[in-house]
């Protein structure tokens, strides 16, 4: 709300916010993939995506997908109450269009230091089937530090994950 309040104040018409949708039900997919598919290279080889993006589909990542949508509308209803866009002494920044960006972690890790590729694998599987099913996600994002060691470990594999 303040975001969008700001960005009238400063005669911008449109704003994208980058969220993270859906974390817990990430972790908890992402556990259950590290156990189907414990060989990290797995997620070094493009080839075994489509097994284990089905694999996250049987277990619950098209639900996931639903409950963010509602977060989506949610969210959006939300805002849209506190700012009292429906009323005739609306705020300003009503007028401010804004969408989304799902963020998926680049830097998600496991407890030993090393990348954690599942979580981003699921973080980005969600995400981009977020994109695809909901209007107002307009796009998927690489967030935080990018030199970081655990960052650099796994960007060869963060980008395969992208390129879909």
């Amino acid at each position: 709300m303040k975001l969008l309040q700001q960005a009238n104040t400063d005669n911008v018409s449109y704003v994208e916010t980058m969220i993270s949708f859906q974390s817990n039900e990430v972790v908890r997919l992402a556990d259950l993939l590290r156990q189907m598919y414990s060989d990290p290279t797995n997620y070094t080889q493009c080839n075994n995506f489509p097994a284990m993006f089905d694999y996250l589909m049987s277990e619950g990542l098209e639900d996931a997908v639903a409950a963010a949508k509602e977060d989506v509308a949610d969210y959006v209803e939300g805002v849209n109450c506190k700012l009292k866009c429906d009323k005739t002494a609306r705020d300003p920044a009503c007028e401010v269009s804004f969408n989304f960006q799902a963020a998926v972690n680049r830097n998600s890790k496991l407890h030993d230091g090393s990348a954690d590729l599942q979580k981003r694998f699921t973080q980005t599987a969600l995400s981009f089937l977020l994109d695809d099913e909901e209007e107002r996600v307009v796009g998927v994002n690489l967030v935080n530090i990018e030199d970081q060691a655990v960052s650099m470990e796994g960007f060869d594999t963060q980008m395969q994950f992208f390129n879909r």
